[in-house]
């Protein structure tokens, strides 16, 4: 990791190297060399040049180790970088380049939105047009479904939205790119990554700005806490204003010229004037400060890890029954919230149950370690006394996998209408009933070897204005208390109103 340093105020902005304007450049390690020399190359005979820090970014786009491939050919490259910055003119011309340089390679760039894709698709069509440039393209393509760039030499860059579920069925691509990465699905990802087994020498590049706490953030979330613990696979690079000081009100901090200067690296450089930035001031910030900071000046939501929460392990061994106990009457009578948490290695499934007592007290049981076709049966026989099954919907590999396969068309009716994924803001909200319930002591948990091995190595992270196990820094497997947690917390949250069905009725109309 390098930390960023403070740069003369009579430095140029557009001559400060990438560590002068990044909060964090990690890599990995291994390189040896960089693609970047014959990028330019090419990109200086079109007429298209970057900034000092967009060249370094560059390079470590490109970098490469011994053996020729990319240094993030498995990890990716990961860009958590805010609007308006230039990160996006960057890709884009490395990617154009690529494919001069490469005959016949397949590009795939995927967005989350489609009006994104469509101003994606605008911009090549730009770019096709410039006088240098055109050379090297036969045809843009915009036609809905069809959106794509075609050069003379083979090569293609292919367009499309990962919410009308483009990405799938490709094969041999060389380069994936996935912007507005801060809202993708780990479902999303699994299915593209195949495409890349036979592209030779594959490139993958994730840039978004901070997630707000409702986007399905769990990749780009957990590629950064990847890279922040030392422990990822991908090059990382992100830029931010500084975080926000405790005696200053956000309101005030997003509005610093001096931090707009440290979270825009464009700033004051020709391209994002003042006026820009209070634009973005303007229309960022209609729910709060929070969207100009994450968006505007790329600061990540309450910045660090919550590691010195820890569980209550006093109230946790307070509120623990014994088998002996439960045998001789402290056992689950009604029906049963069922969760499952897949292990980290994904071969095995923690089952936990949440119910009540005859006396009212809620109480929660590990039921074991399982495999998949185990649950399954266990889901079948016991079906008449389940109220929900539950598990993290998305970014927890099985476990998500199962929640998908449980809740499609093609899954029994009984199984469907069971199934209840949590996820988002529910997440939190089930991990903060659950901590809240320990601490209160009102609610009993089965002693079970695997909970109590939990307990002492668990780690939490903040997510969203809450608080939620941290897996990757977490010593022991986490995947008991996690189910714990989410049997617990789906048991007890507020049950919907129940609305009566009324079926639509033509409106009468009254000639006059």
């Amino acid at each position: 990791m390098v930390k960023r340093s403070e740069p003369s105020p009579e430095t140029l902005r557009s001559t400060l190297t990438l560590h002068e304007v990044a909060r964090h450049v990690i890599v990995p390690k291994g390189i040896t060399s960089t693609g970047y020399p014959d990028v330019k190359t090419v990109l200086d005979g079109i007429g298209v040049f970057f900034d000092r820090w967009q060249q370094g970014m560059a390079q470590l786009i490109l970098a490469k180790r011994l053996d020729g491939k990319y240094v993030a050919t498995v990890g990716g490259v990961v860009l958590s970088i805010a609007r308006q910055t230039g990160k996006t003119y960057v890709v884009r011309w490395v990617v154009f380049a690529l494919c001069v340089l490469f005959p016949g390679i397949r590009v795939v760039w995927t967005s989350h939105h489609s009006a994104t894709t469509a101003l994606t698709v605008a911009a090549f069509q730009e770019m096709a047009k410039h006088q240098r440039a055109k050379k090297y393209v036969r045809q843009v393509k915009t036609a809905n479904g069809q959106e794509s760039c075609v050069f003379r030499n083979g090569s293609e860059i292919l367009f499309g939205a990962r919410e009308s579920g483009f990405g799938r069925g490709f094969d041999a691509v060389s380069v994936l790119v996935f912007d507005e990465a801060q809202i993708m699905k780990d479902k999303a990802l699994q299915g593209m990554i195949p495409s890349q087994n036979v592209g030779g020498n594959p490139l993958l590049l994730f840039m978004g700005t901070p997630p707000t706490p409702a986007d399905a953030s769990e990749v780009f979330t957990t590629k950064r806490d990847r890279a922040l613990a030392g422990r990822g696979t991908a090059v990382y690079i992100e830029i931010s204003c500084d975080p926000v000081p405790a005696n200053k009100p956000a309101e005030a901090w997003m509005r610093d010229r001096r931090q707009w200067g440290k979270g825009n690296p464009s700033f004051r450089t020709g391209r994002t004037d003042d006026d820009s930035m209070l634009r973005m001031v303007e229309n960022l910030t209609i729910a709060g400060p929070e969207g100009m900071l994450r968006e505007g000046l790329g600061l990540w939501d309450a910045e660090g890890s919550a590691e010195e929460e820890t569980m209550p392990r006093q109230a946790w061994a307070a509120q623990l029954v014994t088998p002996d106990e439960v045998a001789a009457g402290s056992r689950i009578v009604s029906d049963v919230t069922v969760c499952v948490a897949a292990t980290r290695k994904r071969s095995w499934v923690y089952v936990a149950r949440c119910g009540e007592r005859a006396d009212g007290t809620t109480q929660v049981e590990l039921l074991g370690k399982w495999r998949q076709e185990d649950v399954a049966d266990y889901l079948a026989d016991h079906k008449d006394r389940i109220r929900v099954i539950t598990g993290q919907a998305r970014g927890d590999g099985l476990t998500s996998e199962l929640v998908g396969k449980w809740s499609a068309p093609a899954a029994e009716p009984w199984l469907r209408r069971l199934v209840t994924g949590w996820e988002g803001a529910e997440l939190t909200a089930a991990y903060g009933r659950g901590l809240d319930a320990l601490e209160q002591g009102s609610v009993a948990t089965v002693q079970a070897d695997e909970l109590d091995a939990c307990v002492p190595d668990v780690v939490w992270k903040l997510l969203g204005g809450g608080q939620v196990i941290d897996t990757v820094k977490s010593k022991s497997e986490q995947a008991p208390l996690k189910a714990w947690f989410g049997a617990y917390g789906m048991r007890t949250r507020a049950k919907p109103k129940q609305v009566a069905y009324q079926p639509r009725v033509a409106p009468v109309v009254v000639k006059q």
